[in-house]
């Protein structure tokens, strides 16, 4: 029936027979930009995995279409010229009650050019916040080109390796936050430094290679997005 057809229950093994999608998890409406719920995203209360499910595409829902929390933040996001992206629904509601309501959320999934273009459409600056984990970084790492391309003005929030930003919010409060978020990297340059890292850069070829995927991401860049950039010197590199 519907409910199936929303992504709401799964049918079981017998005929008939339907179970709770989205059982022992906590859950968060999925809002259009108009307002209207169009979807839900759970986070496990048991540990579970994965630590986010949300609703199967549907015609009223698609999360590589649509930001978390936008219906709420899009003014603030106008006034501010800049909007800040993290990943998931509570690190969303934890700055946004911290009073940083520029913001929205990527729906725990990996951003896509739809999404960008979608800010884009409020702000021309971006700052990526998403967790100080390997898995984050890996994440701000693929985002980074993306924003780019759109001509967006990036910078990524580099947090403690062992927190995501609802977790940094309550041990170290907005004040530390927002030192963070003003000492945010151009996004080039923590492409730079993250594809340096652990390279052995003396080597001739270890440097021709590294500085071949540099540039492979540069030449996709539109030349308004260079305005913002602080390139490194050669003695950096």
């Amino acid at each position: 029936g519907l409910l199936e057809k929303a992504g709401l229950v799964l049918a079981g093994r017998k005929p008939g027979e339907f179970y709770d999608r989205f059982r022992g998890r906590l859950i968060f409406p999925i809002f259009s930009i108009t307002g209207k719920i169009v979807g839900f995203g759970g986070r496990t209360l048991f540990n579970q995995e994965p630590k986010y499910l949300n609703s199967p595409d549907t015609p009223l829902y698609s999360k590589g279409q649509m930001l978390y929390g936008l219906n709420s933040s899009r003014d603030a996001i106008r006034n501010a010229g800049e909007v800040i992206l993290v990943e998931g629904y509570t690190d969303f509601l934890s700055l946004y009650q911290a009073g940083l309501t520029n913001i929205v959320a990527s729906l725990g999934t990996a951003l896509t050019p739809n999404q960008v273009s979608l800010a884009l459409r409020f702000a021309p600056k971006i700052i990526i916040s998403y967790d100080g984990d390997a898995a984050g970084r890996a994440a701000s790492f693929r985002a980074v080109p993306i924003c780019l391309e759109k001509g967006m003005e990036t910078y990524v929030l580099v947090l403690p390796k062992d927190l995501d930003p609802d977790g940094f919010i309550k041990k170290q409060g907005k004040d530390e936050y927002v030192k963070l978020m003003k000492a945010a990297v151009p996004g080039l340059k923590f492409i730079i430094d993250a594809t340096v890292e652990g390279k052995r850069m003396n080597v001739p070829e270890v440097k021709t290679k590294v500085l071949r995927c540099i540039l492979a991401i540069i030449d996709n860049i539109p030349a308004v997005s260079y305005t913002h950039l602080t390139l490194p010197t050669n003695r950096e590199v």
